[in-house]
């Protein structure tokens, strides 16, 4: 009798989870799941059933999307000759500047002499065509900076007593390049200091930063405080507040943290989002405004993330929720299928995003659409770099922006990133152009001194900050996707731009012989008397790699050729501006572009 009885509370516990369970099933999905995922034997079942269908999908022969590619790929595919109009006539919308960005792999890097040589040339341009360049993110701001390492800031250590000491040396050296720049820092706050690791074996594997958690992280907690507090005192609440702070580095990979138990080959997810619920407790109360995020990943797992934040209990505090100000990941490769890839940027986009705007919850799902999304590392390849020297990355970048404004049109705000973060080991890496190069530009020896000279990629950032605030959508002729597209902008009645590329994403090497016709048509202008410049980046315009290519690739540059290159990489304009009048208020052209080639047309009221 006992044994039924008790058998029988057993059956009624259960009837009454599974109630529950349905009942919570029909008002929010999220927590069957999450019961699901805390019961190993219904997990593992639900992760099986999941297989099972993931392999019928991926048997079921062609799917709709991949008919969708291939008819966009055929529909364009002997297309030569285009026609674009814009009109200016109809009602913009405002949006704020997202491209600029730079990354480097070491904060360390941004102290060299070449780098303040850069960042002078950056200020330069900035202080011509304002917003051209914007944002620096670096990994290893906690890293040890002592061999064998030597990537880190050496910022925390510990004393012959086991106390804590902090050295703002270098920190401080950093910020005050960055701002004397005219820059701001996205600060990502990792990696982990030799003194505070729980394990010193695990390391980064080119940098050989240390990725294990730390050995306490009340101790993080404080680290993260003490750091926020100086850089508010030293800089100002009101500056500081301006700036993004980035909680690590690619979570979701073991090259960046831990490996899951698990899940083995991937990050623990579940332990990056307890640093992050410490992290944000430090930073928080030596700044409570302080604009804090992440998770930064590689792949996946935002939506895993940002329902952390929102609706389970914090590691550090013991309630529920953590602040989160911004969702960031990383994402590179073909920005369109027409590229012939399945997995594009636009796509990463929308599923890290829509992890978290189709999330089970809505409080999860209303919490994204108001939150900012950072595309925090970006480029198309971390694998083949040699197409980062040419004409290529210019397009490859014009087409990018226009990504922006078409998932903005299409999807919604929450898909637009607000920041582009160009991704490289350094800006300025080495000397001369060589095919392991990322950045915005390279260097060479020259006879006493050393010449930078830029990439077009440091051009297309320049022809950028030409834009204005008001977007204004190409009305016909093409469309997003297509290799000949445009971004128009206008600034009121002062000026109208039109930038125009043309990228054949297959065509890394500019090897294709393609020249395209395009017609511009820009209608109901804002006035009738005005001038018109006409920027171009293309093979033997703002193109340094190119006037290197035709001295014969020389490792060193002497007097004379440092003269010749001299100019040969700046953002060229045709001609001077030409005076136009016209009563219809309508400016039309056509250009002859290469493959792989952009240019910007900049209209002026002549009143």
């Amino acid at each position: 009798m006992p044994r039924l009885k008790k058998m029988l509370v057993i059956a009624g516990a259960l009837l009454l989870i599974l109630s529950l369970a349905g009942f919570l099933a029909l008002k929010n999905k999220y927590y069957v799941k999450r019961f699901v995922k805390s019961n190993n034997m219904l997990f593992s079942v639900a992760r099986q059933v999941a297989v099972m269908k993931h392999n019928l999908t991926r048997g079921s022969g062609q799917s709709e999307e991949d008919e969708k590619i291939q008819l966009f790929a055929e529909r364009y595919k002997d297309k030569t000759e285009w026609s674009l109009k814009v009109d200016f006539g109809v009602s913009g919308r405002r949006y704020d500047r997202f491209w600029g960005d730079l990354g480097y792999e070491s904060w360390k890097t941004i102290l060299t002499g070449k780098n303040r040589r850069l960042f002078e040339l950056i200020q330069k341009t900035n202080r011509k065509n304002k917003g051209s360049f914007r944002f620096i993110r670096a990994h290893n701001l906690f890293s040890d900076g002592k061999p064998p390492w030597g990537e880190g800031l050496d910022l925390y250590t510990l004393d012959d007593a086991g106390k804590p000491k902090y050295n703002w040396q270098l920190i401080d050296a950093v910020f005050d390049r960055i701002l004397g720049a005219g820059l701001k820092p996205i600060v990502e706050l990792g990696l982990m200091p030799d003194a505070m690791a729980s394990n010193l074996n695990y390391r980064q594997k080119w940098a050989k930063a240390n990725i294990s958690p730390p050995q306490s992280y009340r101790a993080w907690q404080e680290l993260v405080y003490q750091t926020v507090l100086h850089l508010k005192n030293r800089y100002g609440e009101k500056e500081v507040s301006e700036w993004f702070f980035e909680v690590w580095n690619e979570p979701d990979l073991k090259l960046f943290w831990i490996e899951d138990p698990d899940n083995v080959g991937w990050g623990d997810m579940e332990e990056y989002n307890k640093l992050y619920d410490f992290t944000v407790v430090g930073a928080t109360k030596a700044l409570p405004q302080i604009k804090i995020g992440g998770p930064a990943t590689a792949g996946l797992g935002t939506g895993i993330f940002l329902g952390h934040t929102l609706l389970e209990k914090n590691y550090a505090t013991g309630k529920v929720g953590a602040k989160v100000d911004f969702l960031s990941s990383h994402n590179y490769g073909y920005i369109h299928p027409l590229g012939g890839k399945k997995t594009t940027i636009v796509k990463g986009i929308r599923q890290k995003v829509g992890r978290a705007t189709e999330h089970d919850h809505k409080k999860v799902q209303k919490k994204m659409q108001q939150l900012p999304f950072l595309l925090t590392e970006t480029g198309p390849s971390t694998k083949n770099e040699v197409y980062y020297n040419s004409r290529f990355m210019a397009a490859w970048w014009a087409k990018l922006v226009d990504a922006v404004f078409y998932l903005e049109e299409n999807d919604g705000p929450a898909y637009a990133p607000e920041s582009l973060v160009s991704w490289s080991t350094e800006q300025l890496l080495n000397q001369g152009f060589r095919n392991t190069q990322w950045g915005v530009a390279v260097y060479f020896k020259t006879p006493g001194d050393i010449q930078i000279v830029k990439r077009p990629l440091f051009n297309i950032f320049e022809m950028f900050g030409y834009l204005s605030d008001q977007y204004i959508p190409v009305q016909s002729g093409s469309e997003f996707g297509a290799p000949v597209h445009a971004v128009a902008t206008k600034n009121g009645d002062e000026s109208v731009e039109c930038l125009v590329y043309h990228l054949n994403e297959r065509d890394k090497d500019n090897a294709a012989p393609d020249s395209h016709s395009v017609r511009i048509e820009l209608q109901n202008l804002p006035f009738q008397k005005y001038t018109v410049s006409h920027y171009i980046i293309d093979e033997m315009n703002s193109n340094g790699y190119t006037a290197w290519q035709q001295m014969g690739s020389p490792k060193k540059l002497n007097r004379n050729q440092a003269q010749k290159i001299d100019g040969k990489d700046d953002l060229r304009m045709i001609d001077s501006p030409r005076l136009y009048q016209s009563r219809e208020s309508r400016f039309i052209t056509k250009l002859k572009m290469q493959s792989n080639s952009v240019s910007l047309l900049v209209l002026r009221n002549k009143k």
